[in-house]
């Protein structure tokens, strides 16, 4: 396999064209490796503003690191009551909805959104929360909402397939 691979690269090396289409090939990689880097936009969760760029990816850095650890049924219980009481402050709010994170941040202020929103939009709460209610009632642990979100899963997506 080694002396295949030598061959190969020898022969991409000899032609002119080749390698100029190899060339172009890396640029256009590297081109869109920045591009991804330098057009990521977030809000951060700390300031509320939005970042883009290098300052976007770093954000999004920390909000993944703030959820680092380990998962055990405490931490569970306390996420998914953070969501919870997330989900209260929207409902009880009037137009929360229609408002978009600007318009809550200048209406309500920045706390009130960072309890609410930048909580309702994190996949990590969603993730928690969505395996602890698939076992009815909820689950109060994450192996036991795991072991129902499979089950569900599987029944459900095999449904159609064995009687």
């Amino acid at each position: 396999m080694g002396e295949l691979i030598k061959f190969e690269l020898r022969k991409i090396l000899g032609n002119r064209a080749g390698m100029a289409a190899c060339l172009v090939a890396l640029a256009l990689l590297a081109g869109m490796a920045f591009m991804n880097l330098a057009t990521t936009t977030t809000r951060d969760h700390a300031t509320g503003a939005v970042v883009e760029g290098l300052a976007g990816q770093q954000a999004c850095r920390n909000n993944e690191e703030s959820h680092a650890g380990v998962l055990d049924d405490a931490r569970i219980a306390k996420d998914a009551a953070v969501l919870d009481r997330a989900n209260e402050l929207a409902e009880g709010t009037p137009g929360y909805y229609d408002l978009s994170s600007d318009a809550i941040i200048v209406q309500y202020g920045l706390e009130f959104w960072q309890q609410t929103r930048a909580v309702a939009s994190d996949d990590y709460y969603n993730e928690i929360v969505g395996t602890l209610d698939s076992a009815s009632p909820r689950a109060t642990s994450l192996r036991e909402g795991s072991l129902a979100r499979i089950d569900t899963t599987l029944s459900d997506g095999f449904e159609h397939y064995f009687p």
